[in-house]
């Protein structure tokens, strides 16, 4: 990942959090398709992909793994769709460090 897409990254992690959703941001050094494999290898319900051209546009590419979809969309979009799913269902943070690239790895 760019240092400049990584920026970006950050800066839709932030607003994601501050609205009180658990999120994650894979910093690996992975290839996008590997990190995009992990992510719904472990279910994750909403995946945003950022690149060259979501930093110009100003928005994220969802996948929406329910819908087995990709969408364009802001970051204010994406949280009012959270918010909208998560309606009347108890936040809890998340108890790992949100960054990937520093949560302990298990080799089998």
């Amino acid at each position: 990942m760019s240092p400049e897409n990584l920026e970006y990254a950050k800066g839709v992690f932030e607003e994601v959090r501050r609205a009180g959703f658990r999120v994650d941001l894979d910093d690996r050094e992975e290839s996008l398709g590997a990190r995009i494999r992990d992510a719904e290898r472990e279910w994750i319900p909403y995946v945003a992909v950022v690149g060259r051209r979501e930093v110009e546009t100003g928005t994220i590419n969802v996948r929406i793994r329910r819908e087995r979809k990709s969408v364009a969309m802001t970051t204010q979009e994406l949280i009012k769709i959270l918010e909208d799913e998560c309606r009347g269902y108890p936040r809890k943070p998340l108890n790992l460090p949100p960054f990937l690239s520093r949560r302990p790895r298990l080799r089998g």
